[in-house]
């Protein structure tokens, strides 16, 4: 995946867990390939400090190859870093 998701629709904005449909794109040994379906799942509602109630997780499901199914349940990029990257502590 190229860490980039379009046209996303999200259902459950607001609720513990919000889902959403979208496109990305994918690398391959013939290199980028798509656009493809990505599934999106927003959690960990909570607050950064005092601001605004905000999603600090985000998960995401891919393809593995142009029109095959969607795979597992993967944390996006940064999510996994130490400290964890999220909306309240970004890059």
């Amino acid at each position: 995946m190229t860490s980039q998701a379009t046209h996303i629709r999200w259902t459950s904005w607001g609720r513990p867990v919000a889902t959403g449909n979208g496109l990305t794109w994918l690398w391959t040994n013939k290199g980028l390939v798509g656009p493809v379906r990505i599934a999106l799942r927003a959690v960990d509602l909570g607050r950064c400090g005092r601001g605004p109630r905000a999603y600090r997780r985000l998960e995401y499901r891919t393809p593995s190859r142009v029109g095959g199914p969607l795979g597992r349940w993967t944390v996006w990029e940064g999510a996994t870093a130490t400290p964890p990257h999220t909306i309240c502590n970004s890059y």
